[in-house]
Parts: structure tokens; sequence; C-alpha cells
């Protein structure tokens, strides 16, 4: 692993970290579900280690300097179950998925932080309806009392995602199995997970499969159901690019990962397998702002409009602005001289909805739909 620190904005070259025991095959972080990290903590699979027996290490920082602190291993550890495949962890609870383990159908193991900081088992989380090649655990995202779990085999590679929630007892219970509308019987859904309050998404990269891949957002509604909110794709993927096997989560920001994707930011000068990130904004599809949570200082008319929208404040100016599709995308991105009025062209625009991301020179933000007709 290569740890680099942001000293004042640009990224350094920090430290290398290997396993104390490191051993050929070990493979750590070899997935981006194999490492996560919080605060001065990195906890980090080997899958591979072992005969794909698997074991997990933690590093922990003291006084800026790296070290590992633990190196934990499957309670019921067998050859060939990769442990340490996915790795999710949040205050004092840890989780490790064994995707291989029982024919492939897969498990996690919670482990809990005891009053010395030592990481201890707990107990173990299956499918509902486990059946053979699912490889769920693969993928895992933890959220105070909510477990988020891929099983991207599930249903001959289709692809599946379960919700468990922690009762009263400590104890994970499954709530709900998410399925993908996908036109494609082999899209691996579940791939990579997460879930951050009402909010999460599900990677489907389609891995070496004819189509381009997918990233599904979903929210919980007023009654708790998980319900798809939208799917994200990318303006110029295709089949075997790999669309969605990582991604992150930053405030409003989601970055998109397509590692086997041929073309640079303008879909031109083609090399093979160079990768690409896609970057989506908008607080609609990201479930993040919301009308009552962001500044309300702009009023935006002729709405409905065909060819110009006017940005007006009475109270302050604005200064940056972005044009966002339905699907995140950001079609447009100005930085304005300071002015209580602005005129915007909107004339080359499709018939549809878009949004308007706005930045006032104090720093407020407000968000506002529009709608382009002909």
């Amino acid at each position: 692993l290569y740890v680099y620190d942001n000293v004042d904005g640009s990224w350094v070259f920090s430290t290398k970290l290997v396993a104390s025991d490191l051993s050929g095959d070990a493979k750590l972080g070899m997935n981006p579900t194999t490492l996560d990290v919080e605060g001065d903590t990195i906890i980090v699979g080997a899958p591979g280690e072992t005969g794909w027996t698997g074991s997990v290490y933690v590093f922990t920082r003291t006084n800026g300097v790296w070290e590992e602190s633990q190196k934990i291993v499957s309670p019921f550890p067998e050859p060939v179950s990769s442990f340490g495949i996915g790795v999710s962890f949040l205050g004092d609870d840890l989780m490790i998925g064994s995707d291989f383990v029982d024919e492939r159908k897969g498990a996690i193991y919670s482990f809990v932080k005891n009053t010395e900081g030592v990481w201890e088992y707990d107990q173990t989380i299956t499918a509902s309806n486990p059946a053979v090649d699912d490889f769920f655990g693969n993928s895992i995202s933890l959220d105070e009392d909510q477990l988020l779990v891929g099983a991207y085999g599930k249903n001959s590679e289709v692809g599946a995602a379960y919700v468990f929630e922690r009762n009263d007892q400590g104890t994970w219970i499954e709530t709900q199995q998410l399925n993908p509308n996908s036109s494609s019987e082999v899209s691996q859904f579940g791939w990579s997970t997460l879930i951050e309050d009402d909010f999460m998404v599900i990677a489907s990269p389609h891995v070496y499969g004819y189509e381009p891949g997918e990233v599904y957002t979903y929210n919980k509604d007023a009654s708790g159901t998980w319900v798809e909110n939208e799917i994200i794709q990318g303006n110029d993927t295709e089949g075997e690019d790999f669309y969605g096997w990582s991604f992150s989560l930053y405030n409003d920001d989601l970055i998109i990962g397509a590692n086997r994707e041929d073309h640079d930011e303008n879909g031109e000068n083609e090399i093979f397998d160079t990768g690409s990130a896609y970057i989506f904004e908008r607080p609609a599809v990201l479930g993040g702002l919301s009308d009552d949570a962001i500044s309300d200082v702009f009023t935006v008319y002729p709405n409905p409009t065909s060819n110009f929208v006017t940005i007006s404040s009475k109270t302050n100016s604005v200064s940056k602005i972005k044009l966002i599709n339905e699907l995140g995308m950001i079609l447009k991105e100005e930085t304005v001289k300071a002015t209580n009025e602005y005129q915007l062209d909107i004339s080359d625009l499709a018939q549809g909805v878009y949004f308007l991301n706005l930045e006032s020179q104090t720093g407020e933000i407000s968000s506002k739909k529009i709608i382009k007709v002909e």
C-alpha cells in the first residue's frame, strides 16, 4: 500500500505499507472493496494469503508513523475462502467478507473492538437465500446500524445486494434484498457498494460483458424501504470498460472508475485499457442537499425556457455556475464576474430537465431545476 498525505492541496507520498509476514500471492489490497480507511486507521485484506485462506491487516498511525497493529484471521479458516476480499469498518465495528466460503455462497464475519483496542470476532452474517456462486461479501459498506452487502454472482451473475440492520440485541438482521433492473443477464450488480444515511450506491460493471456498466442509486422512503432512484451511466462507455469497478462518494461528488475504458475526456485518442474516471455532481442524484438545506438567495426565470435563463439575486452576486443534466453530468461550468444578474445561454440543449448549481461570492450554495422547451 502506498500512503499519500495532502500537504497544502498537493498529494505527497508518505510511506509504503507491507505486511509484517508478507508472502507471495497474498494480494494485499487487491480490490477497491478490500481496503477501508478511517482517520488514523487503515484496514486491508490479503485474501490470497495461504492458498486463498486470506487474512486482514490493521495499520494505525501514531505520531505520524504508520505501523501494523494487528493481523486478523478468519474465525473458521479454510483454504480457498478469500477471507478479506471485502472490508468495511466504522468506529468499533468491522465487517470482513469471505466470498468463496461454503461453495462460494459467501459470508461476512463481524468483529468488535474490545477495551484494549483489539478486534475480536462477534458473529457471522449470511444471506437468507444463499446459493452456490453468489459471492456474497465481495463488497461491504457499513454505516452505524446499517449494513449493505453485495453478492455479484447471484442469479447467474445478474447480482444482488442485501440490506441488514442491527437490532437492540446487537444481532444483524436482513431487512431487504435489492435486484437490478438490468437488460443484461451478466451484470454483476453488487460488485461495489456504499451506504450512507438514507442513500446508497451499487455498481453493476458488466465485467467482460457486451454492455456498458451501470451505477444504481437508492433512497430510503418514509416507510424505511430502499427504492431505486436512478441509474447513472457514462457518456461514452462501452462493453468491457468495467464502468463501476470502483467508485467513491465525497460530499455531493460521485467519482466512478472505469479501469478499462480506452479514450480521453473528449472520446478520442484511443489507448487500450488506459482507464477513466467519471465525476457526477447533483444533489438530487446523490441524495445530498435538499431545497430546505441550501441557500435560496437566487431566482431563475423564465422557467420553462427555450433559449436563455436569467439568474438573479437582490442580496448577493453569483460567482460560479454549473449546468447539470439528469444523469448528473456537468454540461457547462462558468466562473462569473461578480454580478447580481446573469444570463445563461441554453439554446443548444435538448428539450428536458436540467439543474443549476449556483455559488455566490460569499460561498452560499443554491440548486435550481430548470426545464428546457423547444
